[in-house]
């Protein structure tokens, strides 16, 4: 009993670990190039740095409600971009992206600096 119970959590563990993602800074700054996620060119230095100060480039970043890759506050905005918080911890980013970017243009088009919706980047 004692041996199955170890063992499952040890493939449990290693299924978590599989959603894992952490980025090198190229890699990230490649992969929002690419043209599925509509990231401006101009725009990527800063959201790379932004993920490495909020999640360490790690996607399965969660900490006290700051989940995913660009330390996207749950409370408010994942029912705002329309997704559980787990979406924003796997290794997808298109997920990450997409709600990255709607608080980046709502808080543009009412401040006038969407980065600065991002409490640490101001």
């Amino acid at each position: 009993m004692w041996r199955l119970a170890v063992t499952t959590l040890v493939i449990l563990s290693l299924l978590d670990v599989a959603y894992l993602k952490r980025f090198g800074i190229c890699e990230l700054a490649l992969d929002l190039a690419d043209e599925k996620y509509h990231v401006p060119l101009s725009q990527i230095p800063t959201w790379v740095c932004m993920a490495m100060y909020l999640s360490g480039l790690d996607t399965s970043h969660n900490y006290t409600g700051i989940f995913g890759l660009f330390g996207i506050p749950g409370q408010y905005w994942c029912g705002q971009c329309d997704i559980t918080c787990d979406k924003l911890t796997n290794d997808d980013l298109s997920e990450d992206v997409a709600c990255a970017q709607l608080i980046y243009n709502r808080y543009n088009s009412e401040n006038r600096s969407g980065f600065k919706a991002w409490a640490a980047t101001t």
